[in-house]
């Protein structure tokens, strides 16, 4: 939803979720979600992916066609609709080892090169807390715009769209937890509480662990960084324009009459019915009482007060 809110602005180049890809920059960088002891070249690293990752096009991004820096129109109403098509980008793009490419460098041929350079970079990334401290420490002109979604509403979304889509099933997802989970847990010194076998309580409890340490370290680090803003996703929902123009402002971005009233007519689809396979919402609510209540931001993690844009 924010990253659709940048994407808006003619003069922006978004890009969804570059860390999830296979084989991009982002591949060197080390250990994502934990501070490494050595981090010695993650500054020169950082700036590499960056740099790369801006010049790229990704199987996950939007492919719109209003910005400024495409050539033509028609340029780019033909080649967005190409590029966007995963069958096209298999017939035209290399096969490393066989492999399909998720990432490919902006096509010339619609692309100016020039003009995409003065576009401001808007990068969504997912799960790297620690890659972002970092970051946010290197580099003085480096924005953060965090994103937290209420744990019953992430819960939810979590078992829809992954445990029970990609991420291979409810036993799969909760070993693939366990590395991460006693390193979480004796962080918060907690780690009497780290489960001896699966059940699908404890597999919602490991989870929420994860969501409550990469949202609640960056408060803790970063609060009070003019450079660091938080908002909460449901509330960017209800109120869309609002938070974009404070979105804007804090990046510097004109809110244009044509972008205002992209905005103003996007679909809320946030609320819709939850599907029938969804997550018991009781067990979701003891699982987030468990985790959630000793922590010094469990206002800001839950959002208790939802509505005002400040």
């Amino acid at each position: 939803m924010v990253l659709d809110l940048f994407d808006y602005h003619r003069n922006t180049f978004c890009r969804n979720e570059p860390n999830e890809l296979v084989g991009t920059a982002f591949t060197g960088l080390g250990d994502n979600m934990f501070p490494e002891p050595r981090a010695g070249d993650f500054d020169a690293r950082w700036r590499q992916a960056i740099a790369h990752t801006i010049r790229a096009n990704g199987a996950r991004d939007r492919f719109g066609t209003e910005k400024d820096y495409f050539r033509a129109p028609w340029r780019a109403h033909l080649g967005q609709s190409l590029m966007s098509r995963q069958k096209f980008r298999a017939r035209v793009l290399p096969r490393p080892q066989g492999q399909l490419v998720e990432e490919w460098p902006c096509p010339a041929l619609y692309y100016d090169a020039a003009a995409q350079a003065r576009a401001l970079p808007v990068l969504k990334i997912l799960l790297s807390p620690a890659w972002v401290l970092k970051a946010h420490d290197l580099i003085d002109t480096q924005l953060v715009v965090h994103v937290i979604r209420r744990p019953q509403g992430f819960a939810q979304s979590w078992w829809s769209r992954y445990v029970t889509g990609i991420g291979g099933g409810p036993e799969k997802v909760f070993a693939d937890n366990q590395p991460s989970l006693i390193r979480i847990l004796q962080h918060f010194g907690r780690e009497e509480e780290m489960p001896s076998h699966y059940s699908l309580a404890d597999l919602v409890v490991s989870e929420l662990w994860r969501w409550r340490y990469m949202n609640e370290v960056l408060l803790d680090q970063m609060s009070g960084s003019d450079r660091y803003l938080t908002l909460a996703y449901e509330d960017v929902m209800h109120n869309k324009l609002p938070w974009a123009e404070k979105l804007y402002g804090f990046a510097g971005l004109e809110m244009t009459p044509a972008c205002r009233q992209s905005i103003s007519s996007m679909q809320n689809t946030l609320f819709k019915a939850r599907k029938s396979d969804g997550l018991d919402p009781k067990m979701v609510e003891e699982a987030v009482a468990q985790v959630i209540g000793d922590s010094p931001f469990r206002d800001k993690l839950l959002n208790v007060d939802p509505g005002a844009v400040s």
